[in-house]
């Protein structure tokens, strides 16, 4: 079973997605001409039919205040350059993307590819984990597809059953994997906060937790 993965940009017409029967779910990467400011994932049944309309709302309820953040910072850039050049080069906080898992390497595998495609110019992800694979150079941190902004990407993994987690994540270049003994959603987070080294914090959530993963 996996996720439709889809790269929408919202100055253009969303599609309309119907789901295989081996897809239980979709992600989006948000866009706002061409610079990410979001990414969402919902669970659905398989052959699900989701229209423009849906992706809008769930669009808009997870990134509309993105969007229009960027588009008053597009414009204050702009006036700024013309004013303040200087003040254009100014490093942005820097951010930790947190993602809280049990015993999901192949949804965190695919999570963690949604969220380097941020980073990274657009269609770049398969060259970049194909150099890894190669065993070419590459920086332990992608370029930030973002100006003056470092984004980390750190992966906790809750007291894992097997290592089957941490070979894989541990595999991907640009990640950070941190195991913590002590099952539990909120020793889970609480570890995430401890080990973050960005400015900022923020955290993906699973849509639906996998049997085991102890709630509290």
């Amino acid at each position: 079973m996996s996720y439709r993965i889809l790269d929408l940009d919202v100055t253009h017409r969303f599609p309309t997605v119907t789901l295989s029967l081996q897809e239980v779910g979709i992600a989006l990467v948000i866009r706002r001409m061409g610079k990410p400011i979001g990414f969402l994932m919902r669970s659905l049944p398989p052959l699900s039919q989701v229209s423009q309309e849906q992706i809008s709302s769930w669009v808009a309820q997870e990134c509309g205040i993105h969007i229009i953040q960027s588009a008053i910072q597009e414009s204050l850039a702009i006036e700024a350059k013309d004013k303040f050049p200087l003040e254009t080069s100014r490093k942005l906080p820097s951010v930790t993307i947190a993602i809280c898992t049990k015993d999901r390497p192949d949804w965190i595998v695919r999570c963690v590819h949604s969220l380097l495609s941020l980073q990274l110019p657009k269609g770049s992800l398969e060259d970049y984990l194909n150099c890894k694979a190669n065993n070419h150079e590459v920086s332990p941190e992608p370029e930030v597809n973002t100006t003056n902004v470092t984004v980390e990407i750190l992966v906790i993994d809750n007291a894992p059953s097997d290592p089957t987690t941490q070979a894989r994540i541990t595999a991907i270049p640009g990640i950070r994997y941190v195991q913590e003994p002590k099952a539990g959603l909120n020793f889970a987070r609480n570890r995430a906060i401890e080990e973050a080294t960005g400015d900022l914090l923020g955290r993906v959530l699973k849509p639906k937790a996998k049997a085991g993963w102890k709630q509290e």
